[in-house]
């Protein structure tokens, strides 16, 4: 079912590690004072013409579309593949954030921390517990499959204070320590991998779980980006985006016997890319061709698309 889109500024409790918190305070000052990368990016391109542009944009308003998952995780597997998908799209958050740093040169100890907080925002208190609620269901199945790891124990080292440190370091003579970091990211990234071909999502599947992280990222879009497609919020943006681009991860490449399966799949590809060539740049107070409507319009063909599949695949034409 339909329903009015209320835009709110929600924040994730980080209590389970400290580092989080901090995390979260400081980004909110950000956001609020107007300090950091966005103010910089404004103040280096001449930025009065930006802030007036911003401050006479309207918030988008609207209906949000597209599939909603609220089944069980344990026993409803489209929404296994949603939370898999948004690890997924965290897991490249993180990793951008802290390359996004190492351009930095010689960074003061302010930028240092600022840079920490960011990284190990991307993987908040809310993402752990929904990788923690289906871990059990994830490792019985990669025994099935004669294989055997853990999602949230690989999470928790990525949330790591010195792990964190380690990525972001751009110190050469560091080296060693700083690609150890990285490595754990490309190890998540296997993992998700396998878990995705261990349960193998048919293309009823798959469609409605990109439909359903498409409209998570439309809610994110709703408030990054104006009613007339001005961004107003750089990182949530990329969140958004992360979420789009990510989810076509989640299509194993199913054989297909015909067109009526092959076609939509292709479509929904190609619509994926023709939509994230309209959100860049991802600079603030630029505007894009794009807005969360058009978001939401994606995602609700997905869902069209999804439900027009048998829940199992098979053989059978139409």
């Amino acid at each position: 079912m339909r329903s009015k889109l209320k835009v709110e500024t929600q924040l994730n409790s980080y209590t389970a590690v400290p580092l989080k918190s901090l995390a979260m305070l400081l980004l909110m000052c950000i956001l609020a004072s107007g300090c950091g990368a966005d103010s910089e990016e404004i103040s280096s391109t001449g930025g009065s013409e930006k802030k007036s542009s911003i401050s006479n944009t309207k918030q988008w308003e609207g209906v949000a579309d597209g599939y909603i998952s609220t089944g069980e995780p344990t026993t409803d597997r489209i929404e296994l593949f949603v939370r898999i998908g948004k690890l997924l799209a965290a897991a490249h958050v993180y990793r951008s954030r802290a390359e996004e740093f190492l351009s930095v040169r010689d960074p003061s100890l302010e930028q240092i921390s600022t840079a920490k907080f960011r990284v190990a925002g991307a993987l908040d208190d809310e993402l752990l517990i929904s990788i923690a609620a289906i871990e059990p269901v994830i490792q019985a199945k990669m025994i099935e499959s004669k294989q055997q790891f853990a999602l949230h124990g690989l999470l928790l080292e990525l949330s790591d204070n010195q792990q964190i440190s380690d990525i972001i370091n751009g110190d050469r003579a560091q080296r060693d320590k700083q690609l150890a970091a990285r490595q754990k990211v490309f190890v998540l990234y296997d993992r998700i991998h396998s878990a995705v071909l261990a349960f193998f999502p048919s293309r009823h599947e798959y469609l409605l779980a990109s439909s359903a992280l498409i409209r998570q990222a439309g809610d994110k879009a709703a408030v990054a980006v104006s009613a007339n497609g001005v961004i107003l919020n750089v990182e949530l943006l990329k969140e958004a985006s992360e979420l789009i681009d990510r989810s076509i991860k989640l299509d194993p490449r199913n054989v297909s016997f015909c067109d009526s399966q092959r076609l939509p799949m292709r479509t929904h590809k190609d619509s994926i890319d023709e939509l994230l060539n309209k959100m860049v740049p991802l600079k603030l107070g630029e505007k894009l061709k794009a807005t969360a409507s058009d978001i939401y319009r994606l995602a609700k063909q997905a869902q069209i698309a999804g439900e027009r599949f048998p829940i199992k695949d098979s053989s059978e034409c139409q």
